[in-house]
């Protein structure tokens, strides 16, 4: 979407935004949408207060929502002027150079909510978990909220959104420390997360719910002369991803994954970057399909660092070319820019054969692979410190 360009001579349109109980809304987003969607976007003051200027000349259908950040965080539902969820629906203003147009009000309806408990496996609260519920059908999928767990676990989340006497169905999503992301449910896939019917105004109470555990992974990073007492590990499983620091004595855990079939990886300065146990790639994984499992001894063995240092060669702003590098099956890039001087350094590799490709259109050059001159891409080996020049191919 494009904002809208203000003109000398120019149209102006204002009004105010209130909830149901006629309170006034600060910090609502007011958007005036034209008529190839192009937008100008005002907020509301302490007031409820509204207003454009310097708008071209055309047709305008505007729309209120509230978000996070409005004052107070209002159980109040978007829409468009005056009552209708629909862009085709709202009114027209037409308006000229010069046109005026005051007493805008928007009456905003209260949202439904939906509340509930965030519980550990052992029933205690879980405090300071984020719980994002998300519609799930045509009408709701744009439209959600969310709440952040009390001391108590409770969450609240406000201003959801229906037609009325239709109520749609909320899907909720948990993120707590320790824990995998997860629905209500409790599952770990949309498809299998309950839902929970809602219609605008009310209020559903979602119950009591117990988080899945996860699962934990741990072992120990070592280099050729033993751990390593820096750096940061990375373990997959089944679409989630954790990061995890590396403990002084090379040992890490990461707590709370779902269950499924682990991919983990090492990045430690000086050092290839390495996927278990010993890899430039991902390759071994390890099973791990039971809730509530521990899988110990998933150590990495990490090799020196090899580098490849880049000297670009070519006329030009050298600063707006970047690089790739990628190992021999196309399954890991390292990549970087260059500096003024068309200088890259890619380290943490592995001894073996890279193809190097280049984006160097922004500044003039072609981008493609480092090739010979038949276009053939140049295999490079890099072991230890490996120096490359590449002549840069100007682009027409």
């Amino acid at each position: 979407m494009i904002a809208l360009i203000s003109l000398v001579v120019a149209a102006e349109l204002s009004g105010t935004v209130s909830d149901a109980q006629g309170n006034p809304l600060a910090g609502v987003m007011i958007y005036a949408y034209d008529s190839a969607f192009r937008y100008a976007l005002a907020q509301s003051r302490t007031g409820g207060d509204w207003s454009f200027t310097g708008l071209p000349a055309g047709r305008y259908r505007l729309r209120a929502y509230p978000d996070d950040d409005s004052f107070p965080v209002p159980n109040a539902v978007e829409r468009f002027y005056p009552d209708t969820w629909s862009f085709c629906d709202a009114d027209v203003w037409v308006l000229e150079e010069e046109s005026k147009e005051e007493d805008i009000n928007f009456v905003l309806p209260d949202g439904g909510v939906l509340t509930g408990q965030v519980l550990d496996p052992e029933g205690s609260p879980v405090v300071d978990a984020w719980v994002v519920c998300s519609g799930q059908s045509d009408r709701s999928l744009a439209t959600g909220g969310i709440s952040v767990t009390d001391a108590g676990g409770h969450f609240s989340v406000v201003g959801l959104d229906s037609e009325e006497g239709s109520p749609e169905p909320y899907a909720c999503q948990v993120y707590a420390d320790g824990y995998p992301d997860q629905y209500l449910g409790p599952a770990y896939a949309t498809e299998d997360a309950i839902t929970f019917d809602l219609e605008i105004g009310q209020t559903s109470d979602t119950g009591s719910w117990s988080l899945l555990p996860g699962i934990s992974v741990a072992g120990t990073i070592y280099g050729p002369d033993g751990p390593l007492s820096s750096g940061a590990v990375y373990v997959y499983s089944s679409s989630q991803v954790m990061g995890v620091p590396i403990a002084e004595d090379g040992s890490y855990i990461a707590d709370g994954l779902p269950p499924g079939d682990v991919v983990a990886w090492a990045v430690v300065d000086g050092y290839g970057a390495t996927y278990y146990p010993d890899a430039d790639r991902p390759g071994e994984r390890v099973p791990v399909p039971d809730e509530g499992a521990e899988a110990a001894g998933v150590d990495l063995f990490l090799p020196l660092e090899s580098s490849l240092d880049i000297q670009l060669i070519g006329e030009g702003n050298l600063e707006e070319i970047s690089v790739l590098l990628y190992n021999s099956t196309y399954t890991v890039g390292k990549g970087d820019g260059a500096d003024a001087e068309g200088h890259v350094r890619i380290g943490q590799l592995h001894p073996g054969d890279y193809t190097l490709q280049i984006y160097g259109a922004e500044a003039g050059f072609v981008d493609g692979s480092y090739a010979d001159s038949a276009g053939t891409p140049v295999v490079v080996h890099v072991e230890g410190e490996t120096a490359l020049q590449v002549e840069l191919v100007p682009g027409g």
